[in-house]
Order: C-alpha cells, then structure tokens, then sequence
C-alpha cells in the first residue's frame, strides 16, 4: 500500500499553480491565501486545518478529496470535478461555486455564510448539522439533495422535487 505524501504547515500564499498533479497529498495547517490553482489534479488529498481564504481553484480535479477545518473566506471554486467531496467543520463565507460537479459530496457541520452556488450538479449531496445563512443555489440539479439537522439552507416553501429536509 503505498503511503501518502503529508505536507504541514507550507505556505504557498500569493501564488500561481497550474498543471501540476498533487493526487494523495494531505495538507496540514497549508496557507493557501490567494493562491490561484488551475488545471490541477488533486483527487484523493486532504486539506486539514488550511486557510484557503481568497483562493481560487479552476478546472480543477477535486473527486475524493477532503476538506477538514479550512477557512474558505471569499473562496472560488469555478469548473471542477468534485465528487464525492466532504467538507466537514470548515468556515465558508463568501464562497462562490459556478459549474461544479457536487453529486455525492458532504457538507457536514460547516458554516455557510452569503455564498452562492451556481450551474452546480448538487445530486445527493448532504448538508448534515449545517449552518446555511445567506447561501444561494442557481440553477443547481437539487435531486436527491439531503438537508438534515441544518439551518437555513433553503426555506422549505424553495424545496424542488426530489429533496429532503428533516
């Protein structure tokens, strides 16, 4: 079984990465601020404890991977494969995701504050002991969409078929 690489505390604010391929990596306490991704492959990584305020991930692989604790301030997600995602714990203010495949991705005990949503394949996805203030969904595929033990993720009176809220 081979070993996943484990980078703690790097801190690549400010900068510019593109086509690089970062599948299995775990980052720890990683600061991402303002960092700009684009075409990259980060199937399978972990990002725990990382502040990816202001950054950007575009056209970006991001299937499998889990994000544990992160501040996502103002955070953009434009454009990515990203099923099969857990969020869990993390801080999420301003974010904005445009065009991304969600389907069976988890938001679990996260606070969603005045972000939106748009074009977004959100098919099973989970949001399970989640704060939602202010989050907006556009033109989502909602099917299947559990809401469970959350507040204010969409007023019941917006519920589309096929969602749940319990």
């Amino acid at each position: 079984m081979e070993q996943k690489k484990t980078l703690e505390s790097i801190d690549l604010s400010y900068c510019t990465i593109m086509n690089k391929d970062f599948s299995g990596v775990q980052f720890d306490g990683a600061n991402f601020n303002r960092t700009v991704f684009e075409d990259m492959d980060f199937t399978g990584c972990s990002f725990r404890n990382c502040n990816l305020d202001h950054t950007r991930f575009s056209g970006c692989k991001l299937g499998n991977v889990t994000f544990d604790n992160c501040s996502m301030f103002d955070a953009g997600f434009y454009d990515n494969p990203m099923r099969s995602t857990k969020f869990q714990f993390c801080k999420m203010e301003g974010v904005q995701m445009d065009c991304c495949d969600l389907t069976d991705s988890d938001f679990s005990k996260c606070e969603i504050k005045e972000s939106e949503f748009k074009n977004c394949n959100m098919r099973k996805v989970g949001f399970v002991s989640t704060d939602g203030k202010g989050l907006t969904m556009e033109n989502c595929d909602t099917d299947r969409m559990l809401v469970y033990d959350s507040e204010e993720i969409l007023p019941k009176r917006e519920l589309q078929a096929g969602m749940t809220m319990q």
